[in-house]
């Protein structure tokens, strides 16, 4: 199962379970955006895609997200969006101590 995407120029870094280094694939984001909206996939920032359903926690006053202990950036403009998707399917905020272990 995908946890988050990353754009790498024209490829994609596709990061899944069972492998930490990702699958590196000859297409843009926008094209698994496109063609893979059933799998709960966002684009809360210009290079990353994140799966919903692998958000661990967020923060809103630092604007992030993180999966899989990964700290993923989220755009100003996309924030109040995405912060709202989160709240509304339960996602927590960021405790402050994880916040801290992040920075």
């Amino acid at each position: 199962e995908i946890i988050y995407c990353i754009a790498e120029g024209s490829y994609s870094r596709i990061i899944i379970d069972t492998k930490l280094s990702g699958i590196l694939i000859s297409k843009p984001l926008c094209f698994i955006e496109n063609n893979y909206e059933c799998w709960s996939l966002i684009r809360c920032h210009k290079s990353y895609l994140v799966n919903l359903k692998k958000v661990e926690f967020f923060s809103s006053k630092y604007r992030f997200v993180s999966v899989s202990g990964k700290k993923i950036a989220i755009s100003r403009r996309k924030s109040v969006c995405i912060f709202q998707i989160l709240l509304d399917l339960g996602v927590p905020t960021g405790k402050i101590e994880a916040v801290r272990q992040i920075f």
